[in-house]
């Protein structure tokens, strides 16, 4: 649920770039040619004039990928690393590391709850950085995907754009924690077979918000905010 990153990529996700599709069989081959096309489309398409970066190198283990961004803003090198994860209607943007973190940590990859056995392959294959004593690491599992799978694909094929970083669903309930020109949480709600947002969000939402504005039942919305309601009362 981060609110926090660089003014580019404010520009960049208000161009709802973050999502694109790819062919879920491809070759290896195809799918690094893919990667490599969604993190250069997600700049040049979110801002026009954009130069076209260099992805230097891809590693995919899995069903995951990490491309590192190497490019150039206002004449000085801007560098960065995009986490990515395939899904049946393709690739999702789930991380960036950028600004005061130009490569993904070995914390950043265990807080989207992936096998430690794909974080070594990946590792192994692009390098990833272990985070300095003291700097804050989510715990693992806090970016996870919660609930029936089918209501969570659903949720995040449908979804606007963005760095969708984790969903949530209970019942015809759920949540999804985006970041990228601002960020908070989009609640969607099931209606006759089809997931709709409610509402897009900014910034982070209690319970009790969830009570008042869309009459969620009080049980449901705890549990769609347990780990991220820590300012609520």
């Amino acid at each position: 649920m981060k609110s926090w990153i660089g003014f580019t990529f404010s520009l960049l996700f208000l161009a709802g770039l973050a999502k694109a599709s790819a062919a879920p069989h491809a070759s290896t081959g195809d799918r690094d040619a893919v990667v490599r096309s969604i993190v250069q489309h997600f700049y040049v398409k979110g801002v026009p004039g954009f130069p076209v970066p260099q992805v230097p190198r891809v590693a995919i283990a899995g069903n995951f990928a990490i491309a590192m961004v190497r490019t150039e803003i206002e004449g000085s090198p801007y560098y960065g690393e995009f986490l990515l994860e395939r899904f049946p209607f393709g690739w999702q943007t789930l991380e960036i590391a950028t600004d005061s973190r130009t490569a993904l940590r070995t914390c950043d990859l265990a807080a989207h709850d992936i096998a430690p056995h794909i974080v070594r392959l990946l590792s192994a294959r692009i390098g990833i950085a272990y985070a300095k004593n003291g700097a804050y690491c989510p715990a693992r599992g806090t970016y996870a995907d919660r609930g029936a799978i089918k209501s969570v694909l659903a949720i995040r094929k449908a979804s606007h754009g963005g760095i969708v970083q984790s969903v949530r669903a209970v019942g015809k309930w759920g949540l999804l924690s985006w970041y990228g020109g601002g960020g908070g949480d989009a609640i969607y709600k099931r209606t006759n077979a089809h997931w709709v947002e409610i509402s897009g969000g900014g910034g982070s939402a209690c319970p009790r918000d969830l009570v008042d504005l869309y009459h969620m039942p009080l049980s449901t919305a705890r549990i769609l905010l347990q780990g991220f309601d820590s300012g609520c009362k």
